[in-house]
């Protein structure tokens, strides 16, 4: 059954293989060193409400997740979402951006 409409999925890529070429191929309006990453909707019910995330939060402290002390705890917080967004640590398949 058609609807009359084309999407253009997001395909992953190799990201156990070292494929970093593309690796905000799952953000849709972000790009990977963005203070705000919106994610590309994987189901019509995600085009309404995106899931987003804000690296710029502030610590209790005062410090901001974004200060260059964090920049390896947050290089690695991305690797792992791009990581599980291509392939599930559990189950080897693609997840939502919602997961």
């Amino acid at each position: 059954m058609s609807t009359g409409t084309t999407r253009d999925l997001a395909i992953a890529p190799d990201v156990s293989a070292g494929d970093m070429s593309a690796r905000d191929w799952f953000l849709r309006d972000s790009k990977w060193d963005d203070v705000r990453w919106t994610f590309a909707p994987t189901n019509l019910l995600e085009e309404e409400q995106r899931a987003r995330i804000l690296w710029d939060f502030r610590f209790p402290s005062g410090r901001r997740f974004t200060d260059p002390e964090y920049d390896s705890l947050r290089e690695t917080c991305k690797r792992l979402i791009a990581s599980v967004r291509a392939r599930s640590l559990s189950t080897g398949l693609p997840q939502r951006a919602r997961t």
